[in-house]
């Protein structure tokens, strides 16, 4: 279940390609000095950190509460002393779409989908319909990619993300490791990998670290049959509301007398890789996750977005 979502894999492919131009797709001769990057972070005891975030993934991918949510984030490219950032923010209404607002190497562009329509706006041209899919951007997607290796996840000291209490999971591994994750992206680049000279080295001391911060939150009866009654169920059949609860990922503490609800609020990838000749290139993608089921969340209907096109006309 790789935390990093789709659009975020190809930039990460991207990524992993400008090595190749850059480095000349050889590996040079000469002295190959690699940092050592501390891998040593202490988990604490007791912890079944595979089920719990299994859990959490499961929750956020699936319960009714989490088809709504905000997002805010960045994707930042380090070379040397050259930063590159690429900013984003918006709203996901799953099933249907999103609205992102993005300024990539500044320039700035809306993205809007909803179902099988697409619109993109920028400065110079104003809001136009696009045929087909061009900037693929749930960030929540491809999740699931990172599954194989939660088994080896620690958790560290807890934290908190915007007030909510959350737990915090780590994964390590080295680049050789991680490309085999099962990414389509990646995928399409085992061959351009495989024919390169050197990059077997350049992989094996290329560390990628995922983190992740997931919710921990305490809800009485109470709290949990109110909120269900917001989203239309019968509170007053006990077994109706309770099974909303079950479905939505609310686990009752019996001992404790109180549910508890686990849900992805933040996560951050950071890619650390050798470039012969020129130190180390770094990657760092972070995105928070906020306000589930937030019903101020509203996005334009298709009939509502031809409205802004043909103004922008």
């Amino acid at each position: 279940m790789p935390f990093i979502t789709n659009n975020f894999a190809k930039l990460t492919a991207l990524f992993i390609v400008w090595t190749l131009v850059i480095t000349g797709c050889t590996y040079p001769s000469g002295e190959k000095v690699f940092h050592q990057i501390d891998s040593e972070v202490k988990a604490e005891d007791g912890d079944d950190a595979y089920q719990f975030l299994k859990t959490a993934l499961e929750t956020t991918q699936q319960a009714e509460i989490a088809e709504k949510f905000w997002y805010s984030g960045w994707v930042a490219n380090d070379v040397q002393k050259r930063r590159t950032n690429s900013m984003y923010d918006g709203v996901v209404v799953r099933p249907h779409g999103y609205l992102v607002n993005a300024r990539v190497a500044a320039n700035p562009y809306r993205y809007y989908k909803w179902d099988d329509q697409y619109y993109l706006h920028t400065a110079h041209s104003g809001w136009v319909k696009l045929d087909e899919e061009q900037v693929p951007f749930d960030p929540l997607e491809g999740f699931t990619w990172w599954e194989p290796v939660l088994q080896d996840a620690i958790r560290l000291p807890d934290g908190e993300v915007l007030s909510k209490k959350t737990r915090v999971y780590q994964v390590m591994l080295k680049g050789n490791e991680w490309l085999r994750l099962d990414n389509p992206q990646f995928n399409r680049l085992q061959d351009t990998i495989a024919q390169t000279p050197g990059m077997d080295q350049i992989l094996e001391n290329t560390t990628v670290k995922m983190t992740l911060w997931i919710g921990d939150e305490e809800y009485t009866a109470d709290q949990v049959r109110d909120w269900a009654a917001r989203k239309g169920v019968d509170t007053d059949n006990g077994a109706e509301w309770k099974k909303w609860a079950e479905q939505n990922g609310f686990i009752r503490d019996e001992e404790e007398d109180l549910y508890r609800l686990h849900l992805i609020y933040q996560y951050e990838t950071w890619i650390n890789m050798p470039v012969p000749g020129a130190g180390y290139m770094d990657q760092q993608i972070f995105f928070r996750f906020y306000k589930y089921d937030d019903p101020g969340i509203k996005m334009r209907t298709p009939e509502e977005m031809e409205q802004y096109v043909q103004e922008d006309e």
